[in-house]
């Protein structure tokens, strides 16, 4: 968590360890969801680079993931 702090700084609360309410984010998976909603499945298919957590067995990851 020191390492994660170091770099986020103000935007990681602790006890318990958390996001600071309100920060926005990016991601991947995000990016690739939204493409497919928009139906931009060209765009959406060179966005998707690997596939998510898969060693996961999350089964919100799973559903995310098939």
């Amino acid at each position: 968590m020191f390492r994660v702090r170091s770099m986020l700084g103000d935007a990681v609360e602790s006890n318990p360890y958390r996001f600071v309410s309100g920060l926005a984010g990016r991601s991947d998976s995000g990016r690739v969801l939204r493409l497919l909603h928009e139906g931009r499945m060209a765009e959406a298919r060179e966005a998707y680079r690997a596939p998510l957590l898969s060693r996961s067995g999350a089964l919100a990851v799973q559903l995310l993931r098939d």
